[in-house]
């Protein structure tokens, strides 16, 4: 549409607009092949288990040291 159109004639979004997030989320799931859905619920699953271990060891295991053993003095 030439630039000189007034703005109630043009459309909401143009071609050239970029989406919001939720519209290229929309577009990028829509355009994935259903073949990699198994895929991406795996290793989602993977991360998810992973990060859950990795908390869990760091919150219950008693020989890591959490804080320094030492505190620096500042002269």
């Amino acid at each position: 549409m030439p630039e000189n159109t007034p703005n109630s004639v043009r459309a909401k979004f143009s071609v050239h607009d970029p989406l919001p997030l939720a519209g290229r989320l929309r577009y990028a799931v829509r355009n994935l092949p259903p073949e990699s859905i198994p895929m991406v619920v795996v290793v989602v699953a993977a991360l998810g288990g992973g990060a859950f271990a990795m908390s869990h060891k760091f919150w219950t295991d008693p020989s890591l040291r959490r804080s320094p053993a030492f505190e620096h003095k500042n002269n």
